[in-house]
């Protein structure tokens, strides 16, 4: 009984997870292989999963946890394409309750989240890059950029905000040629 539901889960939503994996590692080689890892960890843990819970999100948060280790393992190494994987929850989970009809496959979507990254100015998508790609905080990211440590802070939460609005139109729009 578990072999076939979990069969049917990955099929269902590995292209998901490893579009999810590919928008924090910004790598497909590495988002397959923790892909595999991600539904090697989740079989073993099929008996804690709470069925009445979405089942996406609990893949993601296995795969978050895979995607956190490997970039430790390769700290100076990361190219992350999103920022930090809360954010790419967040925008993923997004997409599990909207429709974007053209989006028929995750690598569409994240393409599209890609976009919508791509439209950030470019003092937020580079206070982005400091915050979420080297770590820096605001006062680091003040003194290495010459903005005062109340707009960094004003940076990154345009540049939410910015992402969040993106996305929401993509939804409300259902049409992926605007992106």
């Amino acid at each position: 009984m578990h072999d076939k539901w979990f069969e049917i889960t990955y099929l269902e939503h590995g292209k998901m997870v490893k579009a999810y994996l590919h928008s924090i590692l910004g790598n497909w080689e590495d988002a397959d292989d923790l892909t595999q890892e991600t539904f090697v960890i989740a079989y073993r843990k099929l008996d804690e999963f709470k069925r009445d819970r979405p089942i996406a999100a609990w893949l993601r948060g296995i795969a978050r946890n895979e995607a956190r280790n490997a970039l430790r393992k390769r700290k100076n190494k990361r190219e992350i394409v999103i920022g930090n994987a809360e954010d790419v929850d967040r925008i993923f989970a997004a997409f599990d309750a909207g429709n974007v009809s053209d989006a028929d496959s995750w690598e569409e979507r994240l393409k599209l989240l890609g976009n919508c990254m791509a439209k950030l100015p470019e003092d937020q998508r580079t206070a982005m890059d400091l915050h979420y790609l080297e770590d820096k905080n605001a006062g680091a990211i003040a003194r290495i950029t010459g903005f005062a440590e109340k707009t960094i802070f004003n940076m990154l939460w345009s540049a939410r905000k910015n992402l969040k609005q993106c996305i929401q139109k993509l939804i409300r729009a259902g049409d992926a040629s605007h992106a």
